[in-house]
């Protein structure tokens, strides 16, 4: 909070495009839980919404809808310190659909995940006595596809397949399918249960390809077995899977185009059906990230060595390293953003570095490391490295060290810390060390 008058006020500027209004919503996500009163207050007060179907995130109008808005210079406007386009709702949203090429409308199933978004952010009952009536939502482009697929058990054994095979092929039949798309997998009856009964990242575009060896031994019908328009999919199986149509309460299966369809093996679903089934199943997987499996390596031969590690802080607690990379991507943001004048936007969803930062005809690609230590290494995944010597002249290595992080009210805080920048960023300065390796075993 801001308790005396600053110094110079802040400049507004309303959104001009959609990468700034999801660069918005996404900086509201991640600073949400640092300033949490700010937060709960203006989500409660709010009637315009701005939707991110890719990750199924939320950003108040008002907020997201000025260009590189941030809670401290929401602070400042809120206190009258503001110069520029006009600190009003009216203004945003009408900046907000400009940008975005579409309307605000009332949404019952936008209402029920927003209610589970501001909970899972700031806490229970933080909508508790709001008109959730007068609520309005846009869309923010996706960049990402939700699909339905069609399976009969009597062609291909799923239930035994899924436990066996991670990686499968998945036909497509003409659809428009692509890399980084998700798949529902729905199971047609057997038994007398019929429903979703997996999840699967799809890995690749289509392409007339023969099933998977690992997985020819689930076919039960061999003329199902030739080429044919394939994707690469991975399955995971989320905690509360199956999920039978019958057994559902809540009503969100049967709104699926999968559930109610015939005759092909894959149908589109709305993102916002995707979201609520994924609630149901108890939410994606959670698995060890490749960041998580090299810092346990580089721990361990640290370890070995009998020398306290120089790196990234590999020790921590999950939730401790959460709160120093997310403190890393915040002073990486504010370095870009406020001091440069770039465009930021998080990309690590979908791009194998952290942010895309533009101006005017320059584009960067910021790779941003968070440390507790000195910071003289920092762990890199495979696809960073490849990223790095493909787009050297673009690449930029940020890494914020020494951060302090402590408990408070059961909570890791980070804070402080020193920046070092690598701009351009050239591996061949350094020293890359193999820390572990995959290896594929012979086929038998």
């Amino acid at each position: 909070m801001t308790d005396m008058p600053p110094t110079k006020p802040v400049e507004l500027r309303v959104v001009g495009a959609s990468q700034q209004v999801r660069a918005n919503v996404q900086r509201f996500n991640r600073d949400a839980g640092v300033f949490p009163d700010r937060a709960r207050c203006l989500m409660r007060q709010t009637q315009y919404w701005v939707w991110d179907p890719d990750v199924n995130t939320f950003g108040p109008s008002k907020f997201v809808g000025f260009s590189s808005m941030t809670f401290d210079r929401y602070e400042v406007a809120v206190a009258g310190y503001a110069v520029g386009d006009t600190f009003d709702g009216h203004v945003t949203q009408c900046s907000i659909r400009q940008a975005l090429g579409g309307n605000y409308a009332a949404d019952p199933v936008l209402s029920e995940l927003l209610v589970r978004w501001g909970e899972e952010a700031i806490g229970s009952g933080v909508f508790d006595g709001i008109d959730r009536t007068k609520w309005q939502f846009v869309r923010l482009p996706q960049s990402r596809n939700y699909w339905g697929g069609l399976l009969n058990p009597t062609y291909y054994d799923i239930d035994h397949a899924l436990k066996c095979v991670e990686y499968d092929t998945w036909t497509t039949k003409g659809s428009d399918v692509k890399r980084g798309d998700r798949l529902l997998i729905w199971r047609t009856q057997k038994n007398g249960k019929r429903g979703v009964v997996a999840i699967a990242d799809v890995l690749s575009a289509p392409e007339i390809i023969e099933p998977s060896p690992e997985a020819r031994r689930f076919f039960l019908d061999d003329s199902r077995m030739g080429p044919q328009d394939r994707i690469r999919i991975r399955y995971h199986v989320p905690p509360n899977a199956p999920r039978w149509l019958d057994e559902d309460q809540s009503g969100v299966l049967s709104r699926l185009a999968v559930a109610n369809g015939r005759g092909r093996p894959i149908f589109r679903e709305k993102p916002e059906d995707w979201h609520s089934v994924l609630h149901l199943l108890g939410g994606w997987p959670q698995e060890q990230s490749a960041d998580a499996i090299v810092e346990a390596a580089a721990d361990a031969i640290g370890a070995a060595e009998g020398r306290p590690s120089r790196g990234q802080g590999y020790r921590m607690d999950q939730k401790a390293r959460k709160a120093v990379e997310l403190h890393a991507m915040r002073e990486a943001d504010r370095h870009f953003r406020e001091e440069l004048e770039y465009e930021v936007e998080v990309v690590s969803e979908r791009k194998p570095f952290d942010l895309l930062c533009t101006k005017g005809g320059e584009e960067l690609h910021v790779e941003v490391k968070g440390t507790t230590s000195v910071g003289e290494e920092v762990v890199l995944t495979a696809n960073e490295v490849e990223h790095a010597r493909a787009n050297p002249g673009r690449t930029v290595l940020f890494v914020f060290h020494s951060i302090q992080v402590d408990q408070e009210n059961g909570q890791w805080v980070a804070r402080a810390g020193m920046r070092r920048v690598l701009r351009p960023w050239d591996l061949s300065l350094g020293t890359l060390k193999p820390l572990v390796y995959a290896y594929t075993l012979p086929r038998s």
